[in-house]
């Protein structure tokens, strides 16, 4: 995971505390395999606000992002699926959306084949991202 400036997107290691030196906004943790992915999500107006690649060492590997109040997603990446939660803040109930994909790590033969597909998981994550139309 690396440290990421949601304002200029300069990438910082991850022992690197808050601000950012370039501009001075707060750091973020990344994925480095989400890193790119999330910057054009934002840059094209898709506000984000965390993910996750997936891990070959967690239990249930996922990977997932979780986009802003109000975010409409014209399609999705292949394989994954929308998750809609409810929050409650100040009375008021905001629509937040999810896209998920789990990845059952008892249906892999070993941990390379799951690394695999999580690798394989983040290029259709990011050429779905390039594909995305830029909000008004």
């Amino acid at each position: 995971m690396k440290k990421v400036c949601m304002n200029c997107f300069k990438v910082y290691a991850s022992t690197r505390k808050i601000p950012c030196g370039n501009c001075g906004s707060n750091l973020v943790g990344i994925d480095e395999l989400y890193i790119v992915i999330v910057k054009i999500l934002n840059q094209k107006g898709y506000t984000t606000t965390y993910c996750c690649s997936g891990h070959i060492y967690e239990k249930l590997p996922q990977s997932y992002i979780l986009f802003g109040e109000g975010i409409k997603l014209p399609s999705l990446p292949q394989g994954y699926v929308t998750v809609y939660e409810a929050h409650t803040i100040s009375e008021l109930f905001k629509d937040i959306i999810e896209i998920r994909r789990d990845f059952y790590s008892n249906s892999y033969e070993n941990e390379v084949e799951l690394q695999k597909d999580i690798l394989k998981s983040a290029i259709v994550v990011l050429e779905w991202a390039e594909s995305l139309p830029i909000l008004k």
